[in-house]
């Protein structure tokens, strides 16, 4: 798994109005996951996929770098972390 706290170019990452500052990468690779396959395709139920927009809270959500930890907890079939508020369903897929 792969992912970052922020996107950003140079030293800065404060302007919300550039697509850089406020796009993360968000990989996965290993045994089972969809080789190739777009995130938002595999999970196109649960995610809307923001295109070059920024997505505000309301509504259905992209996929956040906070589902991370409940992501990589499910793989490991384990529960979610306690207290959690992103992904506690654990439905975010990479398969």
């Amino acid at each position: 798994m792969l992912t970052a706290d922020h996107g950003g170019l140079g030293a800065g990452h404060t302007d919300p109005t550039k697509a850089v500052d406020y796009t993360v990468p968000f990989m996965a690779w290993g045994v089972g996951v969809a080789k190739g396959a777009d995130l938002y395709a595999l999970n196109a139920d649960d995610r809307r996929d923001p295109g070059v927009g920024r997505p505000s809270y309301a509504g259905r959500q992209p996929v956040r770098n906070g589902e991370l930890a409940n992501l990589v907890l499910d793989l490991l079939d384990l529960p979610r972390v306690p207290g959690s508020t992103l992904n506690t369903r654990q439905t975010l897929s990479v398969r």
